[in-house]
């Protein structure tokens, strides 16, 4: 998942995971894989940076987070990162 150098700065100088931060602006969209190039082109040809992030899989496989060579189970977050890392600075 790319994750802007600013995002990734003020991530580790809050200490919390970038994926569970606010994603304000991002657009998640899921299309069958024949469409993928098309929808990217066209999305590029508009000034967008389309990234692929990921691919559906199987319910019984849960959501798996593949980082390179590292498969791992995809964290969920209860409240956004920003939210929770804040809240040491108001209690």
């Amino acid at each position: 998942i790319p994750v802007m150098p600013e995002t990734l700065s003020i991530a580790n100088a809050l200490g919390i995971n970038p994926i569970g931060m606010l994603a304000s602006g991002s657009l998640l969209v899921a299309v069958p894989k024949r469409d993928v190039r098309a929808l990217l082109a066209a999305w590029e040809n508009a000034g967008a940076q389309p990234s692929v992030i990921g691919r559906l899989i199987s319910a019984e496989a849960g959501h798996q987070l593949i980082d390179g060579v590292e498969t791992r189970e995809l964290p969920a977050f209860e409240q956004d990162e920003v939210s929770r890392a804040l809240t040491r600075f108001t209690d």
